[in-house]
């Protein structure tokens, strides 16, 4: 069951959009304000909804806190916005927002179609999290997933990365071994034993012998990749064709 939450201040259009969205088949959480919101957030909701005049902290404050976050960068938001609301759509698409809704002209149907619209495109696409410590090719990995249409999802470390592979189910992982806490064999077996159903792990590291290969491949990787020797085109193709594959088998 996919997980919305609502932040909302208006106590009466919250309860009109709760309760149409959990008879529509959905799981609702809600924030009354933008701090809420934010906190909210790290239990990783499949989408956000979002109104831009809430108190504490607006929600282009949230936004821009949100962006800052890689953990809940990617969610992507639906913005509930009074006709004189004012914010720039082409930030806020660089910012997660898929779509918009005005009150006055709020429909809970339209609200609806909008969200299953948005989470079948998410679902279609794809989850993959890059779990790399460097920043530049971790922005690198990213932006060429994007690019491809992939939902990307990030970690830095090698715990924040196990935690984020259980909290967003993702269908593929790029996992380093060379991470700052647990390295990178042990977030292997970490989401290969707690992750159900289990993603496909690929691995991208500086160690190129044998060995490593080996244990990396035991352990459950379905592809290892040296980082000098990288090709981006080539990875992006592999991970095209391994989500592909498993969805067909599904």
């Amino acid at each position: 069951m996919e997980k919305i939450l609502v932040a909302e201040d208006n106590q009466d259009l919250m309860v009109l959009i709760t309760k149409k969205l959990e008879l529509s088949g959905f799981s609702v959480i809600a924030a009354t304000d933008g701090q809420q919101a934010l906190a909210r957030l790290k239990e990783m909701p499949d989408l956000l909804l979002l109104d831009i005049g809430m108190p504490v902290m607006n929600g282009l404050q949230v936004l821009v806190e949100k962006d800052k976050d890689p953990e809940i960068r990617n969610i992507p938001t639906i913005i509930i916005s009074n006709s004189g609301d004012q914010f720039d759509l082409r930030t806020a698409k660089r910012l997660g927002v898929e779509d918009c809704l005005v009150k006055v002209d709020f429909d809970p149907d339209e609200l609806v179609e909008k969200t299953n619209s948005i989470l079948k495109k998410i679902a279609a696409a794809g989850k993959v999290l890059v779990v790399e410590d460097e920043m530049l090719l971790r922005t690198l990995l990213i932006k060429k997933l994007k690019n491809c249409g992939f939902n990307v999802y990030e970690a830095n470390a090698g715990e924040s990365g196990v935690a984020m592979a259980q909290k967003i189910k993702p269908d593929l992982v790029l996992l380093d071994l060379m991470l700052p806490g647990l390295n990178g064999f042990d977030v292997l077996k970490a989401i290969q034993e707690t992750c159900d159903p289990a993603p496909a792990v690929m691995i991208i590291s500086n160690l190129s012998e044998k060995v490593e290969m080996d244990k990396a491949l035991a352990l459950g990787a379905v592809e290892y990749f040296v980082k000098a020797h990288i090709d981006l085109d080539d990875l992006a193709n592999k991970v095209i064709a391994w989500t592909q594959k498993n969805k067909k088998a599904v």
